[in-house]
């Protein structure tokens, strides 16, 4: 009995021990102080700390609620701000080795670094300011950065916070908004770097987010979709911002910036597409007055190049690259003027997006490349095309009785419904065809066009469309052949949701601690042509940001995106079976902590 009731006991202490470690390394909100005094306040700033990782900041000035929102983001996204500023710093090698000193050398040669640091000299005084209290906020909230099991697991302590790390990591994602292929032209180095940067960071397919503006009895609805790319730490938060006597903002900040693609006041409401384009054009320079050298492994390797403010190559290659983020100018100015109702023109950014006012009217920013009209109730802005199937179907939505979240999570895809019929009609198999190709044949034409997980027609369709051949009917077969292959004869394995697999990663290189970073795989509904952002073309890039809302001051801010809570009891089961969740801003909120001046 005694030995029994010591390894009880045993049991017991290990219970609470295991129990006291999860709650000191990974539970939040038990890290959280009352209150907190600081250099750099004008006035006291309370932070209400939200479900789904949000936050409400009240403030008396715009340069407070700045630093509270730094604090906030460093607090609880202080890895993706770090590995971020690290790539935009070109100093991943330092951490990661040999593994990232391709990435490292593209951001050296382009001058990220360089040219941010200018963009913050080239500020005036106010913008230095804001730029300073949110980096303020940031190192203020890495002060205990020990709790940062991303951090503990590598053993790195990340550097002081500068106020032009944001303008860096600002021109990261510029980078990133343009997938990599754009630039391969450019020479092996350029290409490999690109690569291998959006490998390690795992932000990308941006250029597929669209936005939509829809007239309703409400008034117009304002809905966007941000395309994030494969990692499963976010790239956005929300917060709301108080600030007296001047506004009140709900909407999503850019993480490591104060930057808002995603926002409401009182008096407007806006989407910002974070597009920043880059052209490639036959190379006019031939001197390449700048090298860099590179160790790796196996070899040194020493880079010539070319770079002025609006123009890049590389010695002897044959294509030239022109982007405004060789520049050095920010979009500091153009993001705060959005906050305040007086759009602006983009520098860095393209500036895309859709504004609508309070008085019910609505206007396009920037220069989107495709404007899909709503019938005459509305339009959709993207810089992809394949945003035409959206208008299609909200062009047959009945505003006044459907509900907007069943339209952003249905998987039906009216276009497909309209195109299929025909290309069927034209399919001519014959009757003596193998009758793998018979029995998907029949799953197609009995489809109801719905991209749901357990859709065998929906990926015979998909497959059909990709496929090529001299005649439908080769490429048809040859689709029905490339799908027995994969998944085998048996049709009833070729489910949407088994092909195409959402597969989302850590950005986290270094020594995982057992499964809780291995890559989560989601359950796959949707398709590129319904309204419901999923499979094929979204596989390479599923994480997605979504929110919409009316003008309307009793209306909030809906948010729907992938929330993941993995410290929780099953936490990596049920986030990898639940799909994304839905909530408002304001959130409601779980705790406070007041950030006090000092005296």
């Amino acid at each position: 009995m005694r030995t029994i009731g010591l390894i009880f006991l045993g049991i017991i202490l290990c219970y609470f021990t295991i129990i006291g470690i999860w709650r000191t390394a990974y539970d939040w909100e038990t890290r959280l102080p009352n209150q907190l005094e600081t250099a750099g306040l004008e006035s006291e700033v309370a932070i209400q700390w939200g479900e789904y990782n949000t936050a409400e900041i009240h403030a008396h000035s715009f340069s407070d609620a700045l630093l509270g929102l730094g604090y906030v983001q460093g607090t609880l996204n202080a890895w993706t701000i770090a590995l971020w500023r690290q790539a935009a710093l070109g100093k991943l090698s330092e951490w990661y080795g040999a593994e990232a000193v391709e990435a490292d050398r593209l951001v050296q040669i382009l001058g990220l670094p360089e040219n941010a640091q200018r963009a913050r000299n080239n500020m005036n005084s106010n913008e230095a300011h804001l730029l300073q209290s949110f980096a303020k906020g940031i190192q203020l909230a890495w002060e205990d950065a020990d709790h940062v099991h991303e951090f503990f697991l590598q053993n790195i302590t990340p550097e002081p916070w500068e106020p032009w790390h944001t303008i860096v990591i600002e021109r990261l994602i510029a980078w990133l908004s343009v997938p990599p292929d754009s630039v391969c032209n450019l020479g092996e180095s350029v290409c490999t770097g690109s690569v291998k940067l959006d490998s390690m960071i795992l932000v990308h397919g941006l250029e597929s987010s669209s936005a939509w503006v829809l007239s309703t009895p409400q008034g117009p609805l304002l809905y966007q979709r941000h395309i994030l790319g494969k990692a499963i730490p976010p790239a956005f938060m929300e917060v709301t911002l108080k600030v007296e006597e001047e506004f009140e903002v709900h909407g999503a900040s850019l993480i490591g910036t104060p930057f808002f693609p995603a926002g409401k006041t009182n008096t407007h409401a806006w989407s910002i597409l974070l597009h920043s384009p880059k052209a490639v054009q036959p190379a006019i320079v031939h001197g390449h007055g700048r090298q860099l050298r590179f160790s790796f492994d196996d070899r040194e390797e020493i880079i010539f190049y070319h770079r002025s403010d609006t123009s890049f190559s590389t010695q002897g290659g044959q294509k030239m690259l022109f982007w405004s983020g060789l520049g050095a100018q920010s979009d500091i100015g153009a993001w705060f003027a959005v906050i305040r109702n007086r759009p602006t023109a983009f520098q860095l950014w393209r500036g895309d997006g859709i504004l609508v006012s309070s008085d019910t009217s609505w206007a396009v920013l920037g220069e989107p490349e495709f404007v899909f009209p709503i019938n005459s109730s509305g339009f959709v802005i993207s810089n992809d095309s394949s945003a035409k199937t959206s208008s299609y179907y909200l062009s047959s939505v009945d505003v006044e009785a459907a509900d907007p979240l069943k339209w952003i999570t249905d998987t039906r895809s009216p276009w497909v419904a309209s195109t299929l019929p025909s290309a069927l009609d034209s399919l001519q198999i014959p009757s003596d065809a193998p009758d793998l190709i018979q029995l998907a044949l029949n799953y197609l034409e009995n489809w109801n066009h719905s991209f749901d997980e357990q859709s065998i027609g929906a990926t015979i369709y998909n497959e059909w469309i990709k496929s090529e051949g001299a005649t439908q009917e080769i490429a048809f077969a040859n689709a029905v052949n490339r799908l027995s292959i994969k998944f085998g004869p048996d049709q009833n394995q070729w489910l949407w949701g088994r092909v195409h697999t959402d597969r989302r990663r850590f950005t986290l290189h270094g020594r995982p601690d057992s499964r809780l970073h291995a890559p989560l795989d989601f359950p796959v509904n949707g398709h590129e042509s319904t309204m419901l952002w999923g499979g094929a073309q979204a596989a390479d890039a599923p994480a997605t940001w979504e929110g919409w809302t009316w003008l309307a001051p009793d209306q909030p801010q809906f948010v729907r995106k992938q929330h993941m809570n993995l410290h929780q009891t099953f936490g990596r089961y049920i986030s990898s079976q639940s799909g994304s969740s839905v909530f408002l801003l304001p959130a409601p909120y779980l705790t406070t902590t007041i950030l006090m001046p000092y005296d």
